[in-house]
């Protein structure tokens, strides 16, 4: 009788899910007003970006029919999960006065657009919709003989972006022009051993902080405010080496640190998108009670960490009885 094989078991990178957790936390962060808006400015620099690139981090090459199976089951029941309730929930309070009809929900959903009429009753969204897609995408041409054709996809993020206003089903503006981010963490996974030969060693610290600087500079200097949604980057020439420079940096500086919070975020960061803006007002209106000056650092901050609080108990029941509606197994 023929021995099994033993499957060798997947490694876990902690870092990872640390750096979805600093990532998620921005995203909440982002989407609270800022008096100074270079905060603003910075987080949406590499906040999506970062995301990009752990996404392509995790990215396995599949059968076509078990790669759809697999991110239908990941991404798109999660994504229709969150529409349908966000929808539900907007159109019991404005029943009379709704603009927006059933009809509505089920075309946006299907089109993955987010953008000011559809998919309004939870815009972010649209990244669920946008990974799906340059997953896809990399499932079928990132391979030798056809790798070529993302470079010529990402070209094309650039013509589409300079002449159609209009944000397209599936995000494809965004997504054609999130492919070197994509890219990126799939090198970053092919070649961890090697980096953390070179770069993962001595004066780890002294390097994640010059890259971190540096990829800050890059950010302030791209004048345009990004936002990859919108296929909005500004100067491409400082959009891409910012937002991999700051991730490559952040990823130093947590390689060896460890947090069981941070990592909780990481690996809920999927449910926290698509539920923190469902709560964002009642955040806000808890943190006023507080003599602070609104719309501070410091404010938002507070609002932030409250509008996790808030959340966690609804994804902790979410993952014990439905999750697979949360992207988990």
């Amino acid at each position: 009788m023929a021995e099994k094989t033993k499957t060798k078991p997947k490694k876990y990178y902690s870092e990872i899910d640390i750096l979805k957790g600093i990532g998620i936390f921005l995203v909440v962060l982002g989407h609270l007003s800022f008096k100074n808006e270079n905060i603003s400015h910075l987080i949406f620099s590499f906040h999506m970006p970062l995301f990009f690139v752990l996404s392509g981090f995790v990215f396995k090459r599949k059968k076509m029919s078990n790669f759809f199976l697999s991110k239908f089951r990941r991404i798109l029941i999660p994504y229709i999960f969150f529409s349908f309730i966000s929808f539900l929930a907007y159109y019991m309070l404005n029943f009379r006065t709704s603009i927006y009809t059933i009809k509505d929900f089920f075309i946006g959903t299907l089109l993955g657009i987010s953008n000011d009429y559809y998919l309004a009753w939870n815009v972010v969204l649209w990244f669920l919709s946008s990974i799906f897609l340059v997953n896809v995408l990399f499932n079928v041409f990132f391979r030798k003989k056809r790798w070529i054709v993302l470079l010529f996809l990402w070209l094309l993020g650039f013509i589409l972006m300079y002449n159609i206003d209009a944000v397209l089903p599936f995000h494809i503006k965004s997504t054609l022009l999130a492919i070197p981010f994509f890219g990126f963490g799939i090198l970053l996974k092919t070649n961890y051993k090697y980096l953390e030969n070179f770069f993962f060693n001595k004066y780890l610290e002294i390097k994640s902080g010059f890259l971190l600087v540096f990829g800050i500079v890059l950010a302030f200097l791209n004048k345009e405010t990004p936002d990859l949604r919108l296929a909005e980057i500004g100067q491409p020439v400082l959009f891409y080496p910012a937002g991999i420079l700051i991730t490559l940096a952040l990823l130093g500086l947590v390689k060896e640190y460890r947090s069981y919070w941070l990592i909780w975020l990481g690996v809920n960061s999927l449910a926290i998108m698509g539920l923190h803006l469902k709560i964002r007002f009642l955040g806000v209106k808890l943190i006023e009670l507080l003599p602070l000056q609104n719309n501070s650092l410091f404010f938002n901050l507070l609002v932030a960490v409250t509008m996790l609080i808030l959340l966690l108990p609804l994804i902790i029941i979410l993952n014990k009885y439905t999750p697979i509606l949360v992207g988990r197994k």
